[in-house]
């Protein structure tokens, strides 16, 4: 990634689109990962309809919430390439 994949972070501007649990892993994901600017929205995140082969709720919105931290990282890595 290096210098300037670290910039293209630190200057992305994300809407965090799951609720609950969901949303505050990947909020807190994208803060740790150094993205500008996290902000709450309100629906389904996109991916969403993705079905996670996991049992407990907990674990099922802590691996969305990675999932669309994730989502939202690549894509700003991929800005300006």
């Amino acid at each position: 990634m290096g210098e300037a994949g670290q910039a293209r972070i630190a200057r992305a501007r994300v809407v965090v689109h799951s609720k609950g649990l969901a949303a505050e892993v990947a909020a807190r994901y994208l803060a740790g990962a150094g993205v500008a600017e996290v902000r709450m929205g309100c629906g389904e995140a996109p991916g969403a309809s993705v079905t996670l082969p996991l049992d407990d709720p907990s674990a099922r919105a802590v691996a969305q919430g990675a999932m669309e931290a994730l989502e939202a990282i690549k894509a700003a890595l991929a800005e300006g390439t």
